[in-house]
């Protein structure tokens, strides 16, 4: 049965202190409603960046957790996901950091402006799943990165994240890269246009975010700052003879025999130290820069919607795309948590334990918390719902002792693994639960036969 937008909102409105409590993500924010009053939620949209074959969530949140060889699948998938929202943030607040150091003189950037269209090909994108591919040649935007990464000391260059950076997905991300998302991107992107010592564009194919960058370029007169990078001529713009240089990227970069390391052709290199050693003293770093947050999914504002709200950096937005999942959160998560403190109670003070259409109604209440946390991109809400999952998961007893420990021990690798997004949160909300839940299972203080 699909529940109405109007019908989600309204539950949130009644949820709104509790939600806040325990998800940092959503105190401080300004709400905006970016869907018809109308619109049913009934059918979960996962975002683009969650669709991966090592970020899938579907195989890690439906198996059984309490039934052994299930969970060791479980695991594995689990430490995917979490090692590429590590990589995510920690790309991320490099980047943060490299304009905070612009800011106090400690050193300048280049920006690589690049064309994603270059980042991957898009094999598969279907309800079955989504696989993308990637030609390791001088073309690839990751070998592009790669090149500019290896003369960091030089250049120390930043970027704008892609959901399908091949080095994010790797676990070997190289550029600092900050996340922006289709109705953030553009004054982020102004803002480091304005601050850059110089900028690397690397051009494909023409579309409307490529001409925003090139018009701001134009508009800040920083052309003579600018070097284009392409693979078709028939990409550059008619005024490619106003910009400091362009370059072929087979002309940009060389890889070395193992295909993966890349370096830049003394030509290039010659062209980008010059830009980077003059006298030009660029704009002063915005310092909205240092604080532009880093939300791991999308929310895919409608085009309709954009700029009718407050600050869109600090705004957390409901939109079509996320509305089925807005409502699993906000329903999963007060419902799981207070299923679990019936069952604790039962436990603790009358030693019997629950029903097992109690403990069903919590696994479900816990699958919805988890996945619509999940596809937010409820960073510290994913955490402590992952911990959740594990004791309640530890509460079926396995007949085979051995088969028992084992699954005791991946439990725990999976409440580390909670704690690990705990990491990247500031509060640390859920930290204090799931040591204790980790305590509870290696003491095995509690199991429902």
């Amino acid at each position: 049965m699909s529940t109405s937008a109007l019908e989600i909102i309204q539950l949130f409105q009644q949820r709104v202190q509790f939600l806040e409590k325990w998800e940092e993500h959503l105190a401080e924010r300004d709400y905006a409603v970016c869907v018809d009053a109308g619109e049913q939620a009934d059918e979960l949209t996962v975002p683009l960046c969650l669709r991966h074959a090592n970020t899938e969530i579907g195989e890690i949140f439906k198996p059984n957790w309490s039934e052994p060889d299930a969970l060791k699948v479980v695991v594995t998938r689990l430490d995917e996901l979490c090692a590429y929202w590590e990589n995510v943030y920690a790309a991320h607040a490099a980047a943060r950091d490299c304009f905070a150091a612009a800011l106090r003189g400690e050193h300048e950037y280049c920006l690589y402006l690049r064309s994603f269209s270059n980042v991957a090909l898009n094999v598969l994108d279907e309800e079955i799943g989504r696989a993308v591919a990637y030609v390791n040649t001088e073309n690839l935007d990751r070998n592009v990165g790669m090149a500019l990464a290896n003369a960091a000391d030089l250049l120390a260059p930043v970027t704008c994240q892609h959901p399908d950076d091949m080095a994010l997905l790797e676990g070997k991300w190289r550029v600092p890269a900050f996340r922006v998302h289709h109705h953030t991107w553009q004054p982020v992107v102004q803002s480091a246009i304005d601050a850059a010592k110089c900028i690397v564009f690397y051009l494909d194919e023409a579309t409307a975010g490529a001409s925003f960058e090139l018009d701001t370029i134009r508009a800040r007169e920083l052309t003579p700052r600018t070097v284009l990078v392409h693979t078709d001529r028939a990409a550059l713009p008619e005024d490619a003879g106003a910009f400091a240089g362009v370059f072929k990227a087979s002309e940009f970069l060389t890889l070395s025999k193992d295909l993966m390391h890349a370096r830049l052709r003394p030509g290039a290199r010659t062209s980008l130290q010059g830009l980077m050693r003059d006298d030009f003293r660029p704009k002063r770093v915005d310092e909205a820069l240092l604080s532009v947050p880093c939300n791991v999914v999308d929310p895919e504002v409608p085009r309709r919607f954009a700029g009718k709200y407050g600050d869109p950096l600090r705004s957390f937005c409901v939109t079509p795309s996320n509305l089925t999942a807005f409502g699993w959160f906000v329903s999963g998560l007060p419902e799981a948590l207070a299923q679990w403190n019936d069952i604790d109670r039962l436990l603790y003070q009358e030693k019997r334990g629950p029903t097992i259409a109690a403990m069903n109604q919590l696994l479900g209440s816990l699958f919805r918390g988890a996945v619509g946390a999940a596809s937010l991109g409820l960073t510290a809400s994913l955490g402590g719902l992952i911990g959740l999952r594990a004791i309640v998961s530890h509460l079926v007893v396995v007949p085979d002792k051995a088969k028992g420990r084992a699954r005791n021990q991946d439990l725990l690798r999976v409440i580390a693994i909670a704690n690990r997004f705990d990491d990247l949160t500031h509060r640390h909300d859920w930290r204090k639960y799931n040591d204790e839940w980790h305590e509870a299972i290696v003491e095995g203080r509690f199991y429902i036969a």
